[in-house]
């Protein structure tokens, strides 16, 4: 008998566990916002680390020998397979340059002009994971990173 509860109480944790939340949202056509704010994911960034909010992430594409980012202190070189955090010379439209071996190119974060780009050159294709950051507030603080 103690089998048969020990498993009846097991079932029925099983079942409930699986079971949906009660309540049916009925989809109104309203959009509804929440009172609540959301606070961004923070990253701490650089030395000294600083805190900083993901604006957006894209993928370039370059098959050439070498890949380069333009900062304020020259072209910067991409090593494959290695994350490189860099803040590009941006110009007033918001684009920042790179070079694909000899062809220069160009790219905008969202909410332009990003403080920190991080960029990661797949070693087994030609993909360049782009990810583009905005300090919160002046970055010694988790609590000032905004939503995004």
């Amino acid at each position: 008998m103690k089998r048969i509860s020990m498993s009846a109480v097991l079932l029925s944790t099983v079942v409930a566990i699986s079971m949906p939340a009660c309540g049916v949202e009925q989809e109104t056509g309203e959009d509804e916002t929440s009172s609540v704010d959301q606070a961004a994911t923070g990253y701490q960034i650089g030395t000294p680390p600083l805190w900083y909010y993901k604006t957006d992430d894209f993928d370039e594409q370059c098959g050439s020998a070498g890949v380069s980012v333009l900062t304020n202190t020259g072209w910067n070189s991409l090593d494959r397979g290695v994350s490189e955090y860099l803040k590009p010379a941006t110009a007033s439209n918001g684009t920042f340059q790179w070079k694909c071996g000899n062809s220069i190119e160009f790219s905008e974060c969202d909410d332009a002009p990003a403080q920190r780009v991080r960029f990661y050159w797949d070693p087994y294709s030609r993909r360049i994971d782009v990810t583009c950051y905005k300090r919160c507030g002046d970055g010694t603080s988790y609590s000032d990173c905004a939503p995004y």
